[in-house]
């Protein structure tokens, strides 16, 4: 009888730590976690609100993508810069970065969703939306850094700081979104997510192709 019990308290005992893991494995800052445990940060996401924080996101993202691309290099390298194009930056950053990082972001999901259609991938638009999303973390953090870089590239004239970040930040960011993309689309490869992702060129040009014919159809028919 004693050993019984003994056998029923050991079981409730390991329940309860195993249950004290699962939820401390469950707590994690996506804001960080994306970084270093993508897929459990995802899964963790599209569990509990998959549409939370991707506009917002996106529009961040798309901010900071304009700001590395666009800024004016004159204002670097002149001694005495035009503040009228630090202006017309402002303006294109602030006002065309947040619409088109929305934009992208519901057109790059829904050509993942087409390619992951062809690869048996099974996520949803918001699962894919919420992995394309979070992918942007890194970029964002990375974009903390571009003022530090701009002041290293006009005073001490190295442009190639800034170059570093950009070009290291982007293939973590592709490492990143295959493996968001993988967990959404279940892949048990991220090969998988990557291959998700190269593959919509390929669908592009097989729509541009398609299109051009159907055109060409419709010239012969019509003349």
């Amino acid at each position: 009888m004693n050993d019984n019990n003994h056998k029923e308290n050991a079981k409730f005992i390991g329940a309860v730590i195993d249950n004290d893991n699962a939820q401390s494995e469950g707590k994690l800052n996506p804001w960080f976690s994306i970084l270093y445990k993508p897929r459990k940060t995802i899964q963790q996401i599209i569990d509990n609100d998959p549409r939370k924080y991707i506009l917002l996101l996106a529009a961040i993202h798309g901010t900071v993508n304009i700001a590395a691309r666009q800024f004016p290099v004159s204002l670097l390298n002149d001694a005495s810069p035009d503040l009228s194009a630090l202006y017309k930056y402002s303006l294109i950053v602030f006002l065309s970065g947040p619409i088109g990082g929305i934009i992208v972001l519901y057109l790059f999901s829904f050509l993942i969703r087409i390619s992951g259609i062809l690869l048996k991938g099974q996520g949803t638009p918001q699962t894919i939306r919420a992995a394309i999303a979070w992918s942007s973390v890194p970029y964002i953090w990375a974009g903390l850094l571009y003022p530090i870089t701009f002041f290293i590239w006009r005073k001490f004239h190295l442009p190639i700081v800034h170059s570093i970040i950009i070009y290291t930040i982007l293939p973590y960011g592709i490492i990143i979104c295959s493996k968001s993309i993988a967990q959404v689309q279940k892949f048990k490869s991220a090969w998988l997510g990557f291959l998700n992702i190269v593959s919509i060129p390929i669908i592009l040009l097989i729509l541009i192709k398609v299109l051009s014919m159907a055109a060409l159809l419709v010239e012969d028919f019509t003349f």
